[in-house]
C-alpha cells in the first residue's frame, strides 16, 4: 500500500472514531460505563462468560474493538470494552462494567459493529492476547494507555493469552521487510541500504 493511501486510510479510521466518540458522548445511557475497583477485582472470579473481537483482528495494523466478559451465577455481568489501534496507538479506549445484562452487552457489541467489520465470538484466551499486544506495542510507540484500562483490565482476573496461538500483527509493515529502494538510487545508495548504513 501506497503511504498516500496508508495516510488515507488513518485519516477515515480517525475520523470515524472521532464521530464514533461523538455518539458516544450524545447517547449517556447506551455509554458502557460505571465499575467501581472493587466490584471489577471481585468480577474478575466469576465463571467466564464470552469473548468478541472485530472480524478483522488478524490484519496487520488492524483497527479492532474487543470484548471480555464473565457471568455471574446470579445473572450479572461483567463485561470490558477495549478499542485498539494494532498500527500505532495500542490500546485507544478502555471501559467496564459490572452490572450489564445480556441485552446492553449485546447493544454495546452491535454499536461497535457499525463501522462494517461485524464482532465475532472469539476463544478468551486471544482476546486477551490482543488486548496485552496492544498495549505493549502502544507503550512501545511512545503511547500510554487510557483512564481506565486497569480498571477494565480486571475483568480478565487471572486469565491469560499464554497459551493462545495466533500472532497478533502489530505495525504496518513486517519486521523482516525490507524498505523499498528507490529506482532512481544509484548503486552506492543501494549498497549503503543493503548493508545498513542508511
Amino acid at each position: 500500500m501506497s503511504k498516500q493511501r496508508e495516510h488515507r486510510a488513518a485519516k477515515k479510521r480517525e475520523k470515524t472514531r472521532l464521530k464514533r466518540k461523538k455518539i458516544q458522548t450524545s447517547r449517556g445511557s447506551r455509554n458502557v460505563t460505571g465499575a467501581s475497583a472493587d466490584a471489577v477485582r471481585q468480577s474478575g472470579g466469576w465463571p467466564m462468560w464470552e469473548a468478541w473481537a472485530s472480524e478483522d483482528w488478524y490484519e496487520r495494523g488492524a483497527h479492532a474493538h474487543v470484548c471480555f466478559s464473565r457471568k455471574h451465577d446470579d445473572g450479572r455481568i461483567a463485561a470490558a470494552f477495549f478499542e485498539l489501534d494494532l498500527a500505532e496507538r495500542g490500546v485507544v479506549d478502555a471501559t467496564a462494567r459490572t452490572d450489564a445484562t445480556v441485552q446492553a452487552v449485546r447493544i454495546e457489541l452491535g454499536r461497535r459493529s457499525e463501522d462494517g467489520k461485524a464482532m465475532v465470538e472469539v476463544e478468551p484466551d486471544l482476546a486477551v492476547k490482543l488486548v496485552d499486544s496492544a498495549r505493549a506495542w502502544g507503550e512501545k510507540q511512545g503511547h500510554t494507555v487510557p483512564s481506565g484500562f486497569q480498571r477494565a483490565r480486571g475483568v480478565f482476573g487471572s486469565a491469560s493469552g499464554r497459551h493462545c496461538d495466533h500472532d497478533i500483527r502489530c505495525g504496518t509493515h513486517d519486521p523482516d521487510e525490507a524498505p523499498a529502494v528507490s529506482p532512481k538510487a544509484g548503486w552506492f545508495s543501494k549498497l549503503k541500504q543493503a548493508v545498513g548504513l542508511s
